[in-house]
């Protein structure tokens, strides 16, 4: 139980980072077209 409970919020914090870097990433490059 107590293992489960730390890989998952493993997992958790790893899809957290996935997403802000993607999202990061579309707003950059949001910025980018829109500074040409």
């Amino acid at each position: 139980m107590n293992g489960h409970g730390r890989s998952s919020s493993i997992v958790m914090s790893t899809m957290t980072l996935v997403g802000a870097k993607r999202r990061k990433s579309k707003i950059a490059h949001r910025i980018n077209i829109e500074d040409k």
